[in-house]
């Protein structure tokens, strides 16, 4: 009897710590941001290959790329839906998945104007500086 007791008590203690753990690594997730500079790769978009993107809190964006860098950007972030206005004419618009200091952005490209959209859905693998 004493033996089904010890048992049950460390199966108790064993699920209260897988408990614990798998909490912290929600807490984690939770906490991750977009803020800071996040360097970029693409391999299917041609018009954003590698470089990097830096949010700011008031969500202004400085985004530099292989040829200039432009800090007439902005971005804004609802859930997992992200909006990157690079120009007055271009954005392009989708969601990202963030993990720790890692990040994949799905997104299709758009203009103001409303004389086209790209349908064509790019994925951008991203990584925090």
């Amino acid at each position: 009897m004493k033996t089904l007791r010890l048992i049950g008590m460390a199966l108790i203690a064993v699920i209260m710590c897988v408990n614990f753990v798998a909490c912290s690594d929600d807490e984690e997730e939770t906490n991750a941001t977009i803020e800071g500079t996040w360097k970029y790769t693409s391999s299917s978009d041609e018009d954003l290959r590698s470089g990097s993107f830096t949010f700011k809190s008031n969500g202004s964006l400085v985004w530099a790329d292989e040829e200039e860098t432009s800090s007439n950007c902005s971005y804004t972030l609802n859930g997992s839906n992200l909006k990157i206005i690079l120009n007055q004419d271009d954005y392009i618009e989708g969601t990202i998945t963030i993990s720790k200091n890692q990040a994949t952005y799905k997104y299709t490209w758009h203009d103001y104007a409303g004389e086209w959209d790209d349908d064509t859905e790019y994925t951008m693998t991203l990584v925090k500086q």
